[in-house]
């Protein structure tokens, strides 16, 4: 399970979104009008319960990238 804790403005309570796995993710996240929009900050990242500390990236969109490259 992929759970992603993110903020969608400076100013937003954090919000949280939850995905089977990591392709799941990088499935949904191309389509015309993404779930995530690439530009919200990441809080935390955990990926079957062990989160993730060689993710420095800070965006929904570097978070994209992270997955894609694996």
């Amino acid at each position: 399970m992929l759970h992603i804790r993110y903020y969608q403005s400076q100013i937003a309570h954090p919000s949280e979104k939850q995905y089977e796995s990591p392709e799941e993710f990088l499935m949904l996240q191309p389509c015309e009008v993404p779930q995530l929009q690439d530009f919200f900050v990441i809080d935390s990242v955990t990926l079957d319960g062990q989160e993730l500390v060689d993710m420095h990236q800070k965006t929904i969109g570097d978070l994209f990238n992270y997955f894609n490259r694996k």
